[in-house]
């Protein structure tokens, strides 16, 4: 039994959220071609282990669409990378936890002749509410980004492109 969970205090915590990928202020840079993204939906999965009682680190996976003006299909989007993030405490049932998060990009659609991948830095705001039954809701504001990335052809970035979620927050 480690000190935290002898404290009472949850040593893990595991969220599941849906939401939606805003359409900017970044514009997809595709070969020197600019696109504006599009209203896209996003889910997202969060591990994180608690380390001491205000500070967490884990690994968060970004599932989703990423359309964009003027194209009619959308490319599939995913992230995987590894998070960290402060905790406060806001009262006794509520968190907020800003993150540092960093990961690899990968987007494909039919059209591309490769996949893309690429350097994903990323922050997030989330706000933590706890149930009496130890779960809670969640909510996140944050962005995605790709400083650097493409597909063997062209080089695909993208400056902070925001997004907004909701979800469920588990812990033990």
């Amino acid at each position: 039994s480690s000190p935290i969970s002898s404290q009472g205090r949850e040593s893990y915590s595991i969220s599941i959220e849906a939401g939606l990928l805003l359409t900017g202020p970044g514009k997809i840079n595709v070969g020197g071609y600019e696109m504006k993204p599009e209203i896209s939906p996003l889910v997202k999965m969060n591990v994180d282990g608690i380390l001491v009682p205000k500070l967490s680190m884990g690994v968060s996976a970004i599932f989703g669409l990423l359309g964009v003006d003027g194209y009619d299909e959308s490319s599939n989007y995913m992230s995987i990378g590894g998070t960290i993030k402060p905790i406060f405490n806001a009262g006794t049932d509520m968190q907020i936890k800003p993150g540092l998060f960093v990961g690899y990009n990968y987007i494909n659609n039919d059209d591309m002749r490769d996949n893309s991948d690429g350097l994903n830095v990323g922050f997030t705001l989330q706000f933590a509410k706890s149930l009496p039954s130890g779960k809670g809701f969640i909510g996140e504001f944050g962005f995605i980004s790709q400083p650097v990335g493409g597909d063997g052809y062209v080089d695909i970035s993208f400056p902070p492109i925001f997004y907004i979620m909701v979800g469920f927050e588990f812990g033990k």
